[in-house]
């Protein structure tokens, strides 16, 4: 049983029954359209009622000596349904469990595997009239849950309730300060009463204390639904000009009301369907609320204000801090506000003054500190081309390290970063988490660049190596700068002193010999200079003659155009020699000539030995060739 008005229902049944409306989910010949026409959809409309509230006087408790309903505020639900077609759910065969739909054909599930009760998905069926047919549409509309206490469905959250205080300047209610609330509750919707046997339930108006009473005889399509829904998983609703009631003294029926609440006026606000699941012709009037004065709380001798803070008491960089006071009919904060929330943006000291039915109270006072994180000094590494990177952060506790200046992607948390076996220069992004001992709360700083680079050395300057040389040339002392590396190469040796030199001999007659030079940077990377000098074998010519008898030719290396100085202007004939010793060129000079230009450009890279041959004997010149 859902409420002592059954009796009534069952007497009344007769004379309901007698005036039976021909509109009907199966006959649309008399059903009325809200338009005026003959297409039109049927819906309900399901207000709360103000009337069924009071008239089932809510029953107040003490908040002890009560037993289970210790601090409870006991109310009725009456919900009727004032629109033009049946408002009707369908249970289906989906089921939710957490966060999984399960499909059950039979319908036989009545536990989750973690125990739990499963929703099952409802339908809502909207009826409509095309002429004097009736058609439907099913559309999916929140679950109904099987409650083994009451055994049967009820379809969830269907009304909830709340104790609020009134605020003179908010002309929305559902926006007043709660003081209480309860669950949402769930109905198993039925036709329990109609307009006529719960007379002023329904009314035209949802206000406290307003609207006129209806009745059969002012409903269009009154009884369309048959007028007999009862609690039946399959189907379940509220015919037109039907009423549905829940008891007070039904399971979950009540309002908490907090310890510390005082004795005074307040309101019962209760809202039908506040999830918004289903459709109806107005959303309007699906909240009323009523009047209540409490008399079994705390005395208003006990006048107290609280603060409610959203976070920690800090600000951090752009944060901000709600403040909200314990509910109020008036609010004077210590900035000059008047609203029951605050937003506190600035450091300093903050109270409120509230005025409520307990009185006049003032709050403690709460103070709001500023944090300023620690800017990290962020240390980079320079470091070898495959090696691992090492990037440091200080000056703070707790270090982030991200991917961007964005700071998208977390890498990870510590005072170092390392990276592994660096192939490219790298920047990521360090940040100082200041903490407050004792709390949870952080303060993060900026995020500061810190970059990974490769060492790429300069290369070695080495002096004293010629571009190439006869393999009958003497040696020559070489050096580099660094000067803390080490040669290696054909032709290269050391003596008692530690100088190096590079001997043609040894090195043998080459067209290109290699000349390694390897030293170790600051950040003990290995750095490799490589020259490649030729070494020419000497076509006959005896070593000393040749050091006697030198040519001057420029550019020397060339590519293309050469100048060669004719002494005296009295060499004849102009000879070219490859590395090997063979004659690539040979070209007359005529008389009194002084220089002479010679086209080397087709010639491949390499050594050449320039000859000169006149009357009085030979001169001679390396020549290389780019």
């Amino acid at each position: 049983m859902k409420h002592l008005y059954l009796l009534s229902i069952a007497i009344f049944g007769f004379g309901v029954s007698s005036f039976a409306q021909p509109c009907s989910t199966s006959n649309g010949t008399n059903c009325i359209c809200p338009d005026g026409t003959t297409n039109c959809d049927l819906l309900p409309d399901i207000m709360i009622s103000w009337y069924g509230l009071i008239t089932d006087t809510p029953t107040e408790y003490s908040q002890t000596g009560n037993g289970a309903d210790d601090g409870r505020l006991r109310v009725t639900g009456s919900t009727p349904n004032m629109g033009f077609g049946s408002f009707t759910v369908l249970g289906t065969d989906y089921f939710i469990c957490g966060t999984d739909t399960i499909y059950d054909p039979t319908r036989s599930i009545i536990t989750c595997p973690n125990g739990t009760e499963p929703t099952n998905l409802l339908k809502q069926r909207i009826y409509n009239r095309n002429g004097n047919i009736i058609t439907y549409t099913d559309r999916w509309a929140g679950g109904q849950t099987y409650h083994p206490g009451h055994g049967h469905n009820h379809v969830d959250d269907w009304v909830s309730f709340s104790l609020r205080m009134e605020d003179p300047n908010q002309p929305d209610t559902l926006q007043w300060p709660i003081i209480g609330t309860g669950a949402k509750i769930g109905f198993c919707l039925m036709d329990l009463s109609n307009c006529n046997a719960s007379y002023g339930d329904c009314r035209d108006d949802h206000h406290y204390n307003k609207g006129n009473i209806i009745t059969s005889t002012n409903i269009p399509n009154f009884g369309m639904g048959g007028g007999v829904y009862s609690c039946n998983p399959i189907e379940q609703g509220i015919s037109v000009g039907y009423v549905d009631i829940y008891s007070q003294y039904l399971d979950g029926m009540w309002i908490d009301i907090p310890p510390g609440t005082c004795n005074g006026d307040y309101w019962i606000v209760a809202q039908v369907d506040p999830r918004n699941n289903f459709l109806e012709t107005n959303d309007n009037n699906n909240w009323t609320a009523i009047p209540i004065t409490l008399t079994k709380q705390t005395p208003q001798s006990g006048t107290t204000a609280s603060l409610t803070l959203s976070s920690d008491p800090y600000l951090c960089n752009n944060s901000s801090v709600t403040l909200t006071a314990s509910p109020g009919s008036a609010y004077q904060w210590s900035n000059g506000l008047s609203t029951q929330s605050i937003t506190a943006t600035q450091p300093g000291d903050y109270f409120v003054q509230v005025t409520s039915p307990c009185g006049v109270a003032y709050s403690d006072t709460v103070t709001i500190t500023q944090i300023t994180p620690l800017t990290p000094i962020a240390i980079g590494d320079t470091t070898c081309l495959g090696a691992d990177a090492i990037l440091a952060a200080s000056g703070g506790t707790i270090y982030n390290w991200y991917n961007n200046a964005n700071g998208d992607t977390l890498l990870q948390v510590g005072a170092t970063y390392i990276i592994d076996t660096l192939r490219q220069n790298t920047t990521v992004y360090a940040q100082s988490v200041t903490t407050v001992g004792g709390t949870n709360f952080q303060c993060p700083s900026e995020l500061v660049a810190v970059t990974a680079v490769i060492e790429m050395p300069e290369p070695a300057s080495i002096v004293g190596l010629g571009a190439g040389y006869l393999d009958t040339d003497a040696p020559v002392q070489i050096s580099a700068f660094p000067a803390t590396g080490i040669f290696s190469g054909r032709g290269i040796s050391t003596d008692g002193n530690n100088n190096t030199w590079f001997s043609p001999s040894l090195a043998g007659a080459n067209d290109s010999v290699a000349i390694t030079y390897r030293y170790t940077t600051a950040a003990g990377c290995a750095a490799d200079t490589i020259v490649y000098v030729s070494v020419m074998r000497n076509p006959g010519v005896g070593i000393t003659e040749l050091a006697d008898n030198r040519l001057i030719v420029y550019p020397n290396p060339a590519q293309s155009i050469v100048t060669i100085i004719v002494p005296n202007g009295e060499f004849s004939a102009l000879a070219l020699f490859d590395a090997s010793g063979k004659q690539v060129m040979e070209a007359p000079i005529a008389d009194n000539t002084l220089r002479y230009q010679l086209d080397i450009s087709s010639l491949p890279k390499g050594i050449y030995l320039v000859r000169l041959n006149g009357i009085n004997g030979s001169k001679f010149a390396k020549l290389s060739k780019l």
